[in-house]
């Protein structure tokens, strides 16, 4: 039976346990949500991210199996999802788009994407 992370953490570390994995789980999901869920993260990174999103609303799962799992996905969608996108796309649009945020200015009165 698996038991919650917070409750996993009470168990391994005491009273310290839970407010500890609460801080670094906090800094875990606010990672995931910089890196997939942005606009400027780009169409492949947003759509690992939306599909990963259910995983991260499982409440009854122990904390080993929750942060492999989900690397573990994140890794298989990138390597299944990465060449799809290139080869659907007209030649003259090809390249115009990237993947991954580069390039992306967040200084007032500069453009947002720059090529």
């Amino acid at each position: 039976m698996a038991t919650g992370f917070l409750t996993e953490s009470y168990i391994n570390f005491g009273w310290f346990g839970p407010p500890i994995v609460t801080f670094f789980m906090g800094i875990l999901l606010g990672l995931f949500d910089k890196v997939f869920l942005r606009l400027g993260s780009g169409l492949l990174l947003n759509s690992i991210g939306v599909v990963l999103l259910p995983q991260l609303l499982q409440v009854e799962s122990q904390l080993a199996v929750y942060i492999a799992g989900l690397a573990q996905q994140i890794a298989v969608a990138l390597v299944t999802l990465a060449p799809i996108f290139d080869v659907h796309r007209k030649k003259e649009y090809r390249g115009g788009r990237t993947f991954v945020a580069a390039g992306v200015s967040h200084k007032p009165g500069h453009p947002v994407v720059l090529n």
